[in-house]
């Protein structure tokens, strides 16, 4: 019924004009006197406005898929609109079909997408479960490294654990043999009253303030044994 191209690309609102209405009809319609302007058939003698139009709906189960719309001069006759309706019972599945393929083949792709992505995160997270591990490794073989100088210390040189506050948590044997007391005597007392001498307290007060900020200090420090 439509001869310019624009028309193409028209669309039409369930509700809107006669197919929009025919939509909701749901069986074959015949109209005559049409408007002036509401289409035109055209043809090598020229455009002229029809005067019978026919919509016959696309119906699958009850369910409109689309609507044909045709135009002529004349009224059509009964066989020709059986003919028609015929011919939309075969068009109809087509239609309906290919609507199913479209949205089967959008959900594919949104499937596809989907798997897509989720093996790139699993991709991502296997990576970063790999960095996991070896940071985790050389964590640990920093750690032994660690224990190890440490364990070194401990049965090579005198070594405390002390609190910010000063307070000896724990000594290793050479640090309480060295003064004569036990290891458990040391625990729990103040390293700076076990100094001999009060200025050289008033140093230790200075050096223990820097370490407490965090700056490592180096020296030596006379201190009185138990005996």
């Amino acid at each position: 019924a439509y001869d310019r191209h624009k028309f193409l690309q028209k669309r039409i609102e369930i509700g809107e004009g006669l197919l929009g209405q025919m939509y909701f009809e749901k069986q074959t319609i015949q109209y005559t006197g049409l408007p002036k302007n509401y289409s035109y058939i055209s043809s090598g003698l020229g455009a002229e406005s029809p005067s019978s139009l026919l919509i016959v709906p696309l119906k699958v189960s009850d369910k409109i898929v689309g609507m044909i719309e045709l135009a002529a001069f004349h009224t059509f006759p009964p066989y020709q609109v059986e003919f028609i309706e015929k011919l939309s019972e075969n068009i109809a599945p087509v239609i309906s079909n290919a609507q199913v393929t479209r949205r089967t083949q959008r959900l594919l792709e949104f499937s596809q997408q989907q798997t897509e992505q989720l093996r790139t995160a699993e991709e991502e997270m296997r990576q970063n479960m790999e960095e996991l591990q070896a940071t985790q490794e050389e964590m640990r073989r920093k750690e032994a490294e660690i224990n190890a100088l440490l364990s070194a210390i401990n049965f090579s040189l005198c070594m405390a654990e002390i609190l910010p506050e000063g307070i000896i948590i724990s000594v290793n044997p050479y640090f309480a043999n060295l003064l004569g007391y036990s290891q458990e005597e040391l625990k729990g007392a103040k390293l700076q009253h076990l100094l001999i001498e009060h200025p050289q307290a008033q140093s230790f007060t200075r050096m223990w303030d820097q370490v407490n900020d965090g700056l490592s200090q180096s020296g030596n420090l006379l201190f009185e044994a138990k005996n």
